[in-house]
């Protein structure tokens, strides 16, 4: 009986450690497939970009008034955005674009690199300005990732091969990444007519001489893809990708009353050379 036991015990134990093993090497091979995937969907991607940007170029040298469709490309596009590669692009973009300099261009650009894949995700193709503007987002977005070294591959790889450190990192990719800030901060800062007061305020302050690339950066974040040069310009000279709309304002909340303060100083102070005469020094 007790042979009979230890028999069994042993066979249990053994079974226990093939298991245990399978389990390790799924997981093993899974972590492989996602890092080998990415390879694989970039060379994808960048075919695409580049046939994006080749069509662009043809309808505007011919001066075409029906584009040429890149649906296709476009969808491949989206299906890059949506996968696990696409994740971990964006939380490298995010990691690489804050840790920069403001005036790095080459962070600058991984911090508009989302903005870019948005714009022309959403892009529908119906005239020859939308096949140019099709264009200049692939080439912009290709030549991001011509600053994707090995140190960046293997970067984006580590963020995507252990999930439960994704998951733990998710708070800070938000924080990185500059459109959802955008989006988490006008959440959090009021309604449609809330919002609509806080862009025009921080167009009232942007009209009244106020220079802030914080100031920029929203404004252009308003104007969408029709702002993304300012964007960029904006993040150039300084501009805090994280900061929140609410912070900016908050930034002049009394601007408006000690302008007023100085004007009323300045009409209440009496010109003291008004009504004198200029003394006159001519030699007599």
């Amino acid at each position: 009986m007790a042979n009979s036991l230890a028999i069994a015990a042993i066979v249990v134990s053994v079974l226990s450690a093939v298991f245990s093993a399978r389990i390790s090497y799924q997981v093993a091979g899974s972590r492989f497939r996602v890092s080998e995937n990415l390879l694989s969907d970039l060379a994808t991607l960048l075919a695409v970009l580049r046939s994006i940007a080749g069509k662009g170029a043809i309808v505007m040298a011919e001066q075409r008034n029906v584009p040429i469709p890149i649906d296709t490309e476009l969808d491949a596009v989206r299906s890059f955005a949506a996968s696990t590669s696409g994740l971990g692009l964006a939380l490298h973009a995010g990691a690489v674009g804050s840790a920069g300099a403001s005036n790095d261009p080459v962070a600058g650009a991984w911090r508009v690199l989302r903005i870019n894949f948005a714009n022309l995700e959403s892009m529908e193709i119906t005239s020859r300005s939308d096949s140019q503007k099709a264009g200049k987002l692939a080439l912009d977005i290709e030549r991001t990732l011509g600053a994707f070294d090995k140190n960046g591959l293997r970067s984006a790889r580590r963020r995507i091969k252990n999930l439960p450190e994704v998951l733990s990192s998710l708070e800070k990719s938000r924080e990185q990444d500059i459109l959802l800030t955008a989006l988490d901060s006008v959440d959090k800062d009021g309604n449609e007519n809330t919002l609509a007061d806080s862009f025009r305020r921080l167009r009232q302050l942007k009209d009244s001489g106020v220079v802030d690339p914080d100031v920029d950066l929203w404004l252009a974040l308003e104007r969408g893809d029709e702002g993304i040069a300012e964007l960029k310009d904006a993040l150039d000279h300084g501009a805090d990708s994280n900061v929140s709309l609410g912070d900016v304002l908050s930034k002049y909340e009394d601007v408006d009353s000690d302008q007023q303060r100085v004007r009323d100083a300045q009409i209440g102070e009496p010109d003291l050379g008004a009504g004198k005469e200029e003394p006159d020094n001519t030699e007599r």
